[in-house]
């Protein structure tokens, strides 16, 4: 399948997230490069960001195994600064909250969200 992950990487290489952002949005690109540009992305446009983050976040917690737990927890760690910088720790809480009553019979995430304090 052809998209724009090569362009993308080589924009971020040179240092331009904005270009970036916009190759990835228009062509598209790969798993990988989506979480790089919104961590960039994030620094000047959290909300951009966040989208990209939340949509790897559902996607990770689709198998019930723990590599998708320790994904997801990596996840939550990026997106917390995010809400912090738009002044939405309230919204950051609540989606916690939402996917610990969602997921609440995977004791192995539950036990990894105790565990740094989610």
């Amino acid at each position: 399948r052809a998209d724009g992950s090569v362009l993308v990487e080589i924009l971020l290489w040179e240092g331009d997230s904005d270009d970036a952002w916009e190759a990835a949005q228009q062509y598209g690109c790969n798993d990988r490069l989506w979480l790089h540009v919104a961590a960039t992305r994030g620094e000047q446009h959290p909300g951009d960001a966040l989208e990209i983050f939340a949509r790897e976040l559902d996607r990770a917690l689709e198998p019930a195994s723990n590599l998708a737990y320790d994904e997801a927890i990596r996840l939550l760690k990026a997106m917390r600064p995010l809400y912090t910088a738009m002044d939405r720790t309230d919204d950051f809480t609540g989606l916690v909250t939402e996917l610990r009553t969602r997921h609440k019979r995977r004791r192995n995430l539950m036990q990894r969200l105790d565990g740094v304090q989610l």
